[in-house]
C-alpha cells in the first residue's frame, strides 16, 4: 500500500535512507521503521519510511493499523532493533519488496489486508497495481519518473 507505482520503487533502495529492509531501529535512518526518541519519559515518535507520496493514504493507515491488529493477534512481538545499515550486516534482515511486482505478490498473498479491504476493494486495488506494473514495466528510470512526477 505504500509505494503503489513502480516510480516509488526506484528510491526504495538500501543504504539510501529509505527503509529498504524489513526492521525497525532506534533513531536508525535505515530501518523501515525508525523510532525517534524526544530524549525525554514523555514517548517517542514512529516513522514509517518505506512509502512514497504516491500511497492512498486511508488506504495506508487503514494497512498500518491492519498490520498492528493482526500483529496482536498472532502475538507477535519485535525482534531486537538493527543499528547500522542493515543492508550491511551480516545476518541482514529480509528485504522488503524492490519492484510493484513483488510488492503485488505479497499483498496477494496477504490474507488480513484481504479481509480488512473486503474483496471488491481489495480486486481494484489489485487490478490498477498489476496494470501500472505491466504498463511500466520496461521503462528506463528517467522515462518513468518523468511519466509519474506530477500525477499525484
Amino acid at each position: 500500500m505504500g509505494a503503489p507505482t513502480p516510480a516509488g520503487y526506484l528510491r526504495l533502495q538500501p543504504s539510501r535512507w529509505a527503509g529498504a529492509c524489513h526492521c525497525w531501529g532506534i533513531e536508525n535512518r535505515e530501518a523501515a521503521l525508525r523510532f525517534i526518541s524526544p530524549g525525554d519519559a514523555a514517548g517517542a515518535n514512529a516513522e514509517l519510511k518505506c512509502f512514497d507520496g504516491a500511497a492512498n493514504p486511508y488506504l495506508l493507515v487503514g494497512a498500518v493499523i491492519e498490520a498492528g491488529l493482526a500483529g496482536l493477534a498472532e502475538h507477535l512481538t519485535l525482534p531486537p532493533p538493527v543499528t547500522g545499515d542493515p543492508h550491511t550486516l551480516p545476518d541482514r534482515p529480509s528485504r522488503l519488496p524492490g519492484s510493484l511486482t513483488d510488492s503485488l505478490d505479497r499483498l496477494r498473498a496477504s490474507a488480513p489486508l484481504r479481509a480488512a479491504l473486503g474483496e471488491p476493494l481489495f480486486a481494484a486495488v489489485e487490478a490498477v497495481r498489476a496494470a501500472e506494473a505491466v504498463q511500466e514495466a520496461d521503462l528506463e528510470p528517467e522515462r518513468l519518473v518523468h511519466m509519474t512526477r506530477h500525477r499525484y
